[in-house]
């Protein structure tokens, strides 16, 4: 049983980079973020614990 789904950590990051947006900060390390997290679930796994975000690295190398 997954402690925090991928698909949630997705959607949290997402509205992270909103709010530093939202307060003019630079968001560019939560975009890259959730980026990890979106292909990692684009490959299937957003309904595993966010360490399946692993699998986004394999799929880019």
């Amino acid at each position: 049983m997954p402690a925090f789904i991928l698909g949630g950590a997705m959607k949290d990051s997402s509205l992270v980079a909103d709010a530093m947006r939202a307060a003019g900060t630079d968001d560019t390390p939560m975009e890259a973020l959730y980026a990890q997290f979106a292909a990692a679930a684009g490959a299937g796994h957003d309904a595993e614990d966010m360490a399946a975000v692993w699998h986004a690295f394999r799929v880019a190398s």
